[in-house]
């Protein structure tokens, strides 16, 4: 009769309050997870990308600054190589013009222009043109020759001492920029952890809260 209307109105309110809270209590959590876990979660998933995409241009930085470095090294090596070839073929020639005396002197002499282009001539002749030279040209003319060899090596040698010094400093800047840049964002991501950890910190004390309020 009366009572058991009276009965199932009253569970029918209690449902439908229990309804309300529930979809307050949904309302509270979705706002605190758009307050503060998923601004969390958006930011750092910005930030590591950010991180990452930078973190491949300074190591390929790095490498091709290695690189480059060590091109130069082979270059200088190859220098100083070509500088002792360049002396040694300059020893052998100035022993023979002893051992030539005044027959040495014969033949016209050569201007450090013309020289150089002579030897540039000759040079793409097996064993650098040397036979061929002594076939040709008498030892003052080669002599001439080979002391423009020097030369020429000698500046190509300090030429290539600069490039390797270029060269090492731009990696040493690279490693630098690399660790300082890395150092930086261990500081900002120790600050972003922290931050992070305030957020889900008043996450959680909202959730409670809300379910307290539920309950």
């Amino acid at each position: 009769g009366k009572e058991e209307v009276k009965s199932w109105n009253a569970v029918i309110d209690t449902i439908s309050n229990c309804a309300t809270t529930a979809s307050d209590l949904a309302t509270e959590l979705r706002k605190l997870n758009l307050d503060h876990l998923s601004k969390v979660v958006i930011n750092m998933e910005r930030d590591t990308k950010t991180v990452n995409e930078n973190e491949d241009s300074r190591w390929k930085r790095i490498c091709d600054s290695a690189k480059t470095e060590s091109r130069a090294r082979a270059r200088s090596d190859q220098s100083l190589s070509d500088l002792t070839k360049a002396k040694e073929r300059l020893e052998t020639i100035e022993k023979e013009e002893l051992e030539a005396g005044d027959d040495a002197q014969k033949g016209n002499r050569m201007n450090a222009q013309m020289s150089k282009a002579i030897g540039n001539m000759f040079s793409i002749l097996p064993g650098g043109g040397e036979e061929a030279m002594a076939k040709v040209l008498n030892v003052n003319s080669r002599l001439a020759i080979a002391k423009t060899n020097v030369k020429d090596a000698e500046a190509k040698v300090e030429k290539e001492k600069i490039a390797v010094a270029n060269a090492v400093s731009k990696k040493n800047t690279a490693i630098a920029s690399y660790i300082q840049t890395a150092q930086e964002m261990d500081d900002a991501f120790g600050q972003q952890e922290e931050k992070g950890w305030e957020e889900m910190s008043e996450t959680l004390d909202g959730t409670i809260s809300a379910f307290l309020n539920f309950r």
